[in-house]
């Protein structure tokens, strides 16, 4: 990446004084290239060393041939201060990568040929990156061999440019910044991706544009869950939801129906007594019953005569089935 060198430059007119700040991009000295670059620029420029280039010679180159040169590798510098140079050719070589910021400053290059390397074609990177605060940009690190304009998608957002569009001038690493909104009602992140590519331009050759891996990207964040407060439970209508006495509001719990017990001979049973029957004595055959909620049961005599028998065999027990007798307790008179 080009380092940049500022130069303040003190201009003293008639009436104002003031200083003005010239930025210019440091070039990358000639002997500092790729050998077979240097030999290239040399030959172009016709001077027998690197050390005689000037940069204003390095601007007016406008052709570099570095077909068949069997270069590997190049650097970031390679090409840096040729603004002028509209054709690069760099066919059947061995290259299997490029150097970030080798295109940039190119803004006059018309033909680029990259066929035949160890990748052919050979990729070129197009990505976003987030900027800031719900910002974005498109990003190409090696540089625009020309201008890529770029259709993007944004997902649970729009834009606020009023855009689908980020262009990437030629020479250039980098779009202007776009500004995304998050869609009303929207908790979910707010993306960006690459939906199309430009097609390569005529007199480019050997290269393919391609998205990174790295997309789509979150420019806004989701929104996160909040816990369900006390608040926001639902209760049922009938629910006093004020707590009394520091005790907290609880949900009451369903009444459950309670079935009556239920005798073995029926909703009623008949014993019948013989005249002169003596105390003591077992009345027929045992009365039983039984509660099918497991509710105890007791059992007790009523009527006109109750007083005159006994329940027998009771004695306190807890059951949900008894069985018991009923006896004489007393002569009965009378009819």
């Amino acid at each position: 990446m080009y380092l940049v060198k500022c130069i303040l430059v003190v201009f003293i007119l008639m009436i104002i004084t003031g200083i003005s700040v010239i930025c210019v991009a440091e070039i990358t000295p000639v002997s500092e290239r790729t050998t077979q670059v240097q030999n290239a620029i040399v030959a172009a420029v016709d001077v027998d060393t690197t050390a005689e280039v000037t940069h204003t010679q390095l601007a007016a180159i406008t052709s570099l041939n570095l077909r068949s040169k069997e270069i590997t590798t190049l650097k970031s510098g390679d090409f840096s201060g040729m603004t002028g140079l509209t054709s690069l050719n760099l066919y059947n070589n061995q290259l299997s990568s490029l150097p970030a910021d080798i295109f940039k400053g190119l803004a006059a290059l018309t033909t680029l040929r990259l066929g035949k390397n160890t990748i052919d074609p050979f990729p070129i990177a197009v990505t976003l990156e987030k900027v800031g605060n719900n910002q974005f940009k498109a990003v190409v690190p090696v540089g625009a061999t020309f201008d890529y304009v770029i259709t993007i998608r944004v997902t649970n957002g729009s834009i606020t440019e009023d855009t689908s569009e980020l262009t990437i001038s030629k020479g250039n690493t980098e779009s202007n910044a776009l500004t995304v909104t998050r869609t009303t009602a929207t908790t979910d992140a707010v993306t960006a991706d690459i939906e199309t590519l430009p097609s390569l331009p005529q007199r480019h050759y050997g290269y393919t544009l391609s998205t990174s891996d790295s997309l789509p990207i979150s420019i806004i964040s989701a929104v996160p869950e909040l816990p369900v407060t006390p608040e926001e439970i639902e209760l049922p209508a009938d629910v006093d939801t004020e707590p009394s006495d520091g005790l907290e509001t609880t949900v009451p719990t369903e009444e459950i129906e309670n079935n009556p017990p239920l005798f073995t001979d029926g909703d009623t049973t008949l014993r019948v007594i013989s005249e002169n029957t003596p105390t003591a004595t077992n009345i027929e055959t045992p009365v039983n019953a039984t509660d099918e909620d497991g509710d105890l049961l007791t059992l007790s005599l009523s009527g006109t005569y109750a007083s005159a028998f006994l329940i027998t065999d009771v004695d306190e027990r807890a059951t949900n089935n008894i069985n018991v007798g009923i006896y004489i307790k007393a002569i009965v008179s009378g009819t």
